[in-house]
């Protein structure tokens, strides 16, 4: 059964599986929001994590806006279940511009995960054009690479872009799901929503971690845009595990 303890104060949340003892994930939710030509935030706020029926938990709060960021409003939920949480984000204009092509930076570390941690990505799995493929196969570690999704404009992802601290790559993902298979075959941890902007990659052995960043599309000034998504630790293939998200989620081709 999975279970999750959250950082009070702060939009952080400790993942366990009763089965996986020595494991631990960290996710970071949201490490901040994007829209064209703007950073609307970078974790500028505090996090008051309440109780949901079932085990639930979540949290509203918003930032305030300054001279270059807007005013955020966030929800996010967490539902767990034997072997998948179920993810809500929803994110609220309350700026007096449109924000066009919102993405949402979300984290879920996995370096104290010591049966999944992947320092080669040789484990990793994402979804393209070819079929399913290890990391290890578009980039070496100790990169960092970023995959975007081929249906996705890359105005919103002016903060991966040019930085070097990651490094693009010319992949098109066609899922919105990336997978990390356990060193021993038995589990595949996996995370994804119902449409995202891209995916990226982190090895090194302070940050190791997986971004998938849902796609909220353009957000007037004071409406919501929701989305829903997934994280699975689940003793199924990287292939299967594939399968039943785009049942689940509905992203069939």
């Amino acid at each position: 059964m999975i279970s999750f303890c959250p950082f009070m104060g702060y939009p952080g949340v400790v993942i366990t599986h009763s089965e996986l003892p020595d494991n631990q994930w960290s996710l970071l939710t949201p490490e901040g929001v994007f829209c064209t030509g703007r950073i609307l935030s970078r974790t500028e706020y505090a996090a008051k994590w309440q109780n949901l029926p079932r085990g639930g938990i979540y949290y509203e709060t918003k930032n305030h806006s300054n001279k270059t960021n807007g005013c955020v409003e966030y929800y996010f939920s967490m539902l767990p279940c034997e072997d998948v949480i179920d993810l809500t984000l929803k994110i609220t204009n309350l700026d007096e511009l449109i924000w066009r092509q919102v993405m949402a930076d979300i984290c879920l570390m996995n370096v104290r995960a010591q049966n999944f941690y992947d320092p080669d990505y040789s484990r990793t799995f994402i979804a393209t054009r070819k079929g399913i493929s290890p990391v290890s196969d578009f980039m070496e570690s100790p990169k960092r690479p970023v995959f975007f999704k081929a249906s996705k404009d890359s105005a919103s992802m002016h903060f991966y872009i040019g930085n070097p601290f990651w490094n693009i790559t010319d992949i098109n993902i066609t899922e919105n799901i990336v997978m990390t298979q356990s060193i021993d075959g038995r589990w595949t941890i996996g995370f994804g929503w119902q449409d995202i902007c891209m995916i990226s990659c982190n090895s090194d052995e302070y940050h190791g971690c997986h971004h998938s960043n849902p796609y909220l599309g353009d957000i007037v000034p004071n409406q919501t845009a929701q989305i829903n998504g997934k994280i699975y630790i689940a003793q199924q293939t990287p292939e299967n595990l594939l399968r039943r998200f785009m049942s689940e989620m509905n992203t069939h081709k």
